[in-house]
């Protein structure tokens, strides 16, 4: 799935769950970033990635940001 605005485009690709497991965005065609999902945490009805690795490719950056615990307050 692709989505353009403007310079910006964007793709999201899913895995056999139909879950996302990667988007790339890129700038005047060329790819500034990646985020790729693995494994997910399941709260209530909620959805989240368990580890998101964030790729910069302007600056060659890996950030690595995950959750072990997630609590909902209403």
């Amino acid at each position: 799935m692709i989505y353009k605005k403007g310079n910006f485009s964007e793709e999201i690709i899913f895995d056999e769950k139909g879950l996302v497991e990667k988007i790339l965005l890129y700038k005047n065609d060329q790819k500034i970033f990646t985020f790729e999902y693995k494994n997910y945490l399941f709260v209530q009805n909620k959805i989240f990635p368990k580890i998101l690795n964030i790729i910069e490719h302007t600056n060659y950056r890996k950030i690595v940001w995950w959750f072990s615990n997630i609590e909902i307050k209403e």
